[in-house]
């Protein structure tokens, strides 16, 4: 399997950013002013959950908070250190989060769909697993087994629902840098990240391009991403394990991912510190995610309408 080229295209998109920085003008001394930001909202949101069986994740209330030193800084979950700031070019380091284990708290239970013979041993449907509900009659409860034994069939013969349970998984601390370029056209991000408290020891890169405007009370934003994953950080949120894979002949062995996403904001200032906003995200999994056995979606959805007070 090809490895994702992660060094070249650092290096060509960090010598595309030094030209940039050498053509680009110094900040004044009153732009190193920072200051905090902070702002509430209030309304009705909601995030698809891919997952097979999985509620949906409702969001009533959401919260932006920034935090911005000489230096240091934090943004709405991201710590970060300025290493370099010009007019239209800024190099930070940054720790963060990884979003994906949130899906596990919204998880319900599963279901192993098995069909056994004598002497084989299969699969009913494209993927095993089932939700289940209480209309789902449960057929074998026994604990599985760790391996299957070398000669017999552990399990009953004819159409089984075994009860299965997802391993919950750790939030991923990650560490990185982050390249941002603004011009008239808009704004351009790249972000590298790279696990460092061992949850998956995985990477990933994000590239994206934000065009914000104004129509005297009305703002509009509109951003474009393509999220690339590692290998290591896919298996760990999306497998199921080698001792399932083997075990019911799953043939689920992931590679990296690109997701491509898209996110419109309109807001409407009412005051000078309170609008309506509503915004809608929807992101596209790539094919070593949408081809999960426990994912039942090729794309999540958020979407968010309601007020939004600036402090």
């Amino acid at each position: 399997m090809n490895q994702f080229p992660i060094k070249q295209i650092n290096l060509m998109i960090a010598c595309l950013l030094i030209f940039l920085l050498n053509s680009s003008r110094c900040y004044s001394e009153e732009n190193l002013e920072r200051a905090w930001d902070f702002g509430i909202g209030i309304g009705y949101g909601n995030s698809s959950n891919p997952f097979i069986g999985a509620n949906n994740i409702p969001n009533y209330l959401s919260l932006d908070l920034a935090i911005y030193g000489e230096r240091f800084f934090f943004d709405n979950g991201d710590l970060g250190f300025t290493l370099i700031e010009k007019s239209n070019f800024g190099l930070n380091v940054i720790a963060t989060y990884n979003s994906e284990r949130i899906y596990y708290s919204y998880l319900n239970d599963l279901g192993l769909s098995i069909f056994s013979s004598e002497n084989s041993f299969g699969l009913s449907g494209n993927s095993p697993f089932v939700a289940l509900d209480e209309d789902t009659v449960v057929t074998f409860s026994e604990p599985l087994p760790p391996i299957l034994p070398s000669s017999g069939n552990p399990f009953p013969l004819g159409n089984q629902i075994l009860p299965f349970s997802i391993a919950n998984k750790r939030w991923s601390l990650n560490m990185g840098f982050e390249l941002i370029y603004d011009s008239h056209f808009g704004s351009i991000n790249y972000q590298y990240t790279q696990n460092v408290n061992k949850t998956h020891s995985g990477s990933d890169m994000i590239l994206g391009f934000t065009k914000n405007w104004q129509k005297k009370r009305w703002g509009f934003s509109s951003t474009v991403t393509a999220h690339w994953k590692s290998t290591q950080l896919v298996d760990y949120y999306y497998g199921v394990g080698e001792v399932y894979n083997s075990l019911f002949d799953i043939d689920y062995h992931p590679g990296s991912s690109i997701d491509v996403g898209v996110n419109l904001t309109a807001n409407y200032r009412l005051t000078n510190h309170l609008s309506l906003v509503a915004s809608v995200k929807f992101n596209k999994f790539g094919s070593a995610i949408k081809n999960s056995p426990i994912i039942d979606e090729s794309f999540k959805s958020i979407i968010f309408t309601g007020l939004y007070y600036r402090f």
